[in-house]
């Protein structure tokens, strides 16, 4: 799934090659010079568990944000939020 996008938005995608390369090239001692969705060799080495793990830690509800907009019922809201989301057990904090 994720090698996919990679190929859809960065591989088959001149602009997003273009750009990958120039922000490797530009950001060389700076996080942005690593792609978001990573580097093929990065893809190709994962294990399902370290890819568990991530997700268990970092889309976990207590380190979520939601943002409701429009005309809504702000009691309606927080009623709803804590039927459906209030059960979702919460992960130990990210590391910093």
């Amino acid at each position: 799934m994720v090698y996919s996008e990679r190929r859809s938005s960065v591989d088959n995608d001149n602009f997003g090659t273009l750009l990958e390369q120039m922000q490797a090239t530009a950001y060389v001692a700076h996080p942005y010079q690593i792609p978001t969705i990573g580097w093929p060799s990065d893809i190709e080495g994962w294990k399902i568990e370290d890819l568990q793990a991530y997700y268990k830690q970092y889309y976990a509800p207590n380190n979520a944000v939601m943002l409701v907009v429009g005309a809504v019922d702000p009691e309606a809201v927080f009623k709803l939020a804590e039927r459906y989301l209030a059960p979702l057990e919460a992960q130990p904090a990210p590391r910093r």
